[in-house]
């Protein structure tokens, strides 16, 4: 379970073709540029914070470069990743995410408690390619999160969050350039991410709502579905929906937990600016 919405603007990763509008000027099928540089941006509409109550639509625009090497890659869901091993069993990643703050005054149940900032995510992941299904490409992925908040005036430590994840893609999908993918995490993080979403200090207690001291431990189980629509050559439109399960969490019992069930949607544009004449053999 990913705390972030940043993966939303880069989209899932399927087979890249990027039909041009003339078929004579088209790329060869399974290829993408060597390197790309462009924006993306998108929205999100969604709870302000696992197992919230209220939700939000917030939105941010942000560039992005992307390169395809045969050793090292980066971007592409906000990744850096050196070569596999084992024939392209194994691979390692850093990712790079990021979401969004959360205004207290807006939100009933953190009314005159500190604002939630703008939290990114740096996460080192070793990735297991499991193999193919259905035309789509099955993957296993542990990664481990450093979470950090900001209000653009100082950067906070806000501890670690584990959760291993089962990825699905596929490109072309009903004989269409609509890339889809799918995942299922599990998230368990520690005592600091959970203080930052649950505790309720005394100086902050009220009628109805009681201080908690919170605990690491489980947080919650996230599916998450996303498609991949190529409009034009440089153009790609992503959208994304995520169903977040809270039930027997850790802190349930704390009075800023308030669903169970969380679900959020998001839609988004990546435009790519720049391009290498280059072009390599690409899977996403």
């Amino acid at each position: 379970m990913t705390l972030a919405s940043g993966a939303l603007l880069m989209g899932p990763a399927p087979a890249e073709r990027h039909a041009r509008a003339d078929p004579a000027r088209a790329p060869p099928a399974g290829t993408a540029p060597l390197w790309e540089v462009g924006i993306a941006g998108g929205g999100v509409y969604g709870a302000d914070y696992p197992a919230a109550d209220e939700r939000s639509v917030r939105g941010h625009g942000v560039p992005y470069v992307i390169y395809r090497g045969d050793m090292f890659r980066l971007g592409e869901g906000g990744a850096a990743r050196g070569p596999t091993a084992g024939g392209g069993f194994l691979e390692f990643d850093i990712g790079i995410d990021a979401s969004f703050d959360v205004d207290p005054g807006g939100n009933r149940a953190r009314r005159g408690m500190p604002e939630l900032g703008y939290l990114f995510e740096v996460s080192p992941e070793v990735l297991v390619h499991l193999g193919t299904l259905g035309g789509g490409r099955v993957a296993f992925g542990i990664p481990v999160r450093a979470v950090f908040s900001t209000d653009f005036s100082r950067i906070g430590y806000r501890g670690v969050i584990v959760d291993p994840e089962l990825t699905y893609r596929r490109g072309e999908l009903f004989g269409t350039e609509l890339g889809v993918s799918a995942s299922l995490a599990v998230a368990v993080a520690g005592e600091r991410l959970q203080d930052y979403f649950y505790e309720v200090d005394p100086a902050y207690r009220t009628a109805g709502r009681p201080a908690h001291d919170a605990s690491g431990g489980y947080l919650g189980t996230d599916l998450a579905v996303g498609f991949a629509w190529p409009v034009t050559g440089r153009l790609k439109v992503v959208a994304q929906g995520h169903l977040s399960f809270h039930g027997g969490a850790a802190n349930a019992n704390s009075p800023l937990f308030r669903e169970r069930l969380n679900w959020a949607l998001g839609l988004g544009l990546r435009w790519s600016l720049y391009e290498s004449e280059t072009r390599v053999p690409w899977r996403g």
